[in-house]
């Protein structure tokens, strides 16, 4: 990714970092939305005390549930400010003692090895979606990635895709 858009977003993230987890479902802080998103996580990752990536970690949602369920978690973003939201989050729930704060790009994981990486809605933001599959793989061979379908077209597009049948000659 060249320096100016690398620049460009990361300069967005760290001005949304202030009102990110006032948006709906950014935070996960309703509690039925949270227990789903544990159960979630509980079922795609492996067991409790494994290392996890969380890619574009943002405010700590995904990687505050992993690790109140026991995970070692590396939260890695591009946004300072989005991390020392999700820090300042790990030490008022006590689960700092479990998490790593990593800044930099979602395309250049950390050195791993882990035992699962994982996103949010983050995979579909990447200049080079394939590119970062290929890398985040080289750091785990477990990938969990809960990515979403937004909008009229696009849920139109995914009506039809879920009712078609490759194998039939329709």
């Amino acid at each position: 990714m060249t320096g100016d858009v690398h620049d460009r977003i990361r300069d967005y993230w760290d001005r949304d970092s202030d009102t990110y987890d006032e948006t709906r479902s950014h935070a996960i802080s309703d509690p039925l939305e949270a227990a789903a998103w544990r159960q979630a996580l509980a079922d795609a990752l492996p067991g409790p005390g494994s290392k996890v990536l969380d890619v574009g970690a943002g405010t700590g949602a995904l990687s505050l549930l992993a690790a109140e369920l026991g995970y070692e978690v590396t939260a890695l973003d591009l946004s300072t400010g989005m991390l020392g939201r999700a820090e300042l989050k790990a030490k008022e729930r006590g689960v700092d003692e479990r998490m790593r704060f990593v800044v930099g790009s979602g395309t250049e994981p950390p050195d791993g090895p882990f035992d699962a990486v994982m996103e949010r809605h983050v995979l579909w933001t990447l200049p080079d979606p394939v590119g970062a599959l290929a890398r985040w793989h080289e750091v785990s061979k477990r990938l969990v990635l809960f990515e979403g379908v937004w909008g009229e077209a696009a849920a139109r597009f995914r009506l039809v895709a879920e009712n078609t049948d490759p194998r039939s000659s329709r």
